[in-house]
């Protein structure tokens, strides 16, 4: 498998410290002996500078809009981030047509 980047870095964030500890120090230890080779992927593409990893607060991490069920404020408050204009200023086009048969 390959893939190629034409871009810069990727960055990825991520809110869990402990991970991104372990995908940035190649160290094992006897806690991480245990996890498949396959799964240190992440770990070759960064020493690669294909991707940069960093942490995010929880309360900043924007894919929780698509990954949880928010409370009201919350979601309000992360899609102020990640809309540039209001959601009530978005305009969609299109048709609607009904091709059911009676």
């Amino acid at each position: 498998m390959s893939f190629s980047v034409s871009s810069s870095t990727l960055s990825l964030l991520g809110d869990n410290q402990p991970s991104i500890s372990l995908a940035k120090n190649p160290m094992s230890s006897n806690r991480t002996m245990h996890i498949d080779v396959k799964y240190h992927w992440l770990r070759e593409q960064l020493s690669l500078n294909l991707f940069t990893l960093s942490y995010v607060p929880t309360t900043a991490m924007h894919a929780d809009l698509l990954t949880k069920a928010l409370h009201r404020v919350k979601h309000k408050g992360l899609l102020k981030h990640v809309c540039s204009s209001p959601l009530s200023s978005v305009e969609l086009g299109g048709e609607l047509h009904n091709n059911e048969k009676r």
